[in-house]
């Protein structure tokens, strides 16, 4: 392992070979970390062309879950090509049938299934996905052909189960629907993606964009037309608060509607979010904050935040009699912020305004703030 390596690097690789020339086995040996590793057997010979042909006797992946080579599989390669004939790889609950695999210079071609797939995304901490008896299960199937053009399609989709997040206070997003379709028709991509929870809202997307083979690799054309859109619908975020901290309770929705255009060289992205009815309390230090409301929109350039307000009525009456509570509170609190952000660049302003707005919510911790405010801001 190189010194300064990533976490994800090699930590131990080995291959040894016993026999002939024309006859031998040859087993590797892979390990990474996170105790993912790989351990394969495979018997056949080696030509004068150096083209080695055989079978793949045993294969296991572990991955979070091991994966076993179910019978030998026909193999073959040489210094332009490999191929590996129909196999099936079976573990505790994932199945994968892999109906052919070759790879040339001048041609990849790939067609199977998956079933009972557990995703475990790297989330950051807090938001850390937990794996439980209902882990979230996907399956996929495949069928690619990239010769002088590209085609095929590739399928995933939720089988079963569910996602939780969070540790201290673990949250089921709920999801019942998750669906991603990726096809290609003679250079043509398109890239579909619909997801519903019954926490986490629904997301659907669509996306287009030129397939274009150069020096042998694909690749997206830089040139070519892109062209998507993006829509988000979050009816309740009052699982949100508990994830972040113990003590903050979130209410409300959003939705957003975003839109891509330009070409992979030179993207264009523009869209809105808004937000109603939002909320936030924060337990221990009395914070409410409510009837809030969120309108942003975006360009190419720049960032708008045409309105963040609040209403918060007071909810405590302080144990001070010379503050004149009545007066102070006979109208609910108001906060609201608005301005603006360049994307490249990170200079900003943006305008601060409270009226009356309750911070501290005690019976001896009482705070009242109004005012005005302007922030500046860049990336540093």
């Amino acid at each position: 392992r190189a010194q300064g390596a990533s976490e994800a690097s090699l930590r131990r690789a080995s291959l040894s070979a016993e026999g002939s020339r024309g006859d031998h086995t040859f087993t590797l040996e892979v390990e990474l970390a996170h105790r993912y590793a790989v351990h394969a057997e495979a018997r056949g010979g080696l030509s004068q062309g150096l083209e080695w042909s055989g079978k793949l006797n045993s294969l296991s992946v572990e991955a979070g879950g091991e994966l076993q080579l179910a019978s030998p599989a026909a193999l073959d390669f040489g210094p332009d090509h490999i191929r590996l004939g129909a196999a099936r790889l079976r573990g505790e609950k994932a199945d994968v049938k892999s109906e052919i695999l070759s790879w040339s210079p001048h041609e990849i071609l790939a067609r199977g299934r998956l079933s009972g797939a557990q995703i475990h995304p790297g989330l950051s901490d807090p938001l850390r996905v937990r794996t439980h008896r209902s882990a979230l299960l996907f399956g996929a199937e495949w069928n690619v052909q990239l010769r002088e053009h590209a085609n095929g399609l590739v399928h995933v989709f939720r089988e079963g189960g569910d996602l939780v997040v969070g540790e201290e206070t673990p949250v089921a997003l709920g999801i019942s629907e998750l669906e991603i379709i990726a096809a290609a028709t003679d250079d043509r991509l398109a890239l579909s993606v619909n997801a519903v929870g019954r926490r986490s809202g629904r997301l659907s997307a669509s996306v287009t964009a030129e397939a274009q083979r150069s020096g042998g690799r694909w690749r997206l054309a830089p040139n070519q037309p892109l062209l998507g859109r993006a829509q988000i619908a979050i009816p309740n975020v009052d699982w949100l608060g508990p994830l972040v901290d113990a003590n903050l309770r979130t209410v409300g929705g959003f939705s957003g509607d975003f839109s891509f255009s330009g070409t992979p060289a030179a993207p264009v992205a523009s869209g809105s979010i808004q937000g109603e009815k939002l909320g936030l309390v924060m337990v221990d230090q009395g914070l409410r904050l409510a009837g809030g409301k969120l309108r942003m929109r975006f360009d190419a350039d720049r960032v708008y935040l045409d309105e963040l307000s609040f209403v918060s009525p007071n909810r405590v009456r302080p144990d001070e009699g010379r503050i004149d509570y009545k007066a102070l509170t006979a109208e609910p609190g108001k906060a609201s912020a608005k301005g603006k952000i360049e994307l490249a660049s990170g200079l900003g302003i943006f305008q601060l305004e409270a009226d009356r707005l309750p911070i501290l919510q005690h019976h001896n911790r009482w705070l009242l703030i109004s005012g005005q405010g302007q922030v500046a801001s860049t990336w540093k």
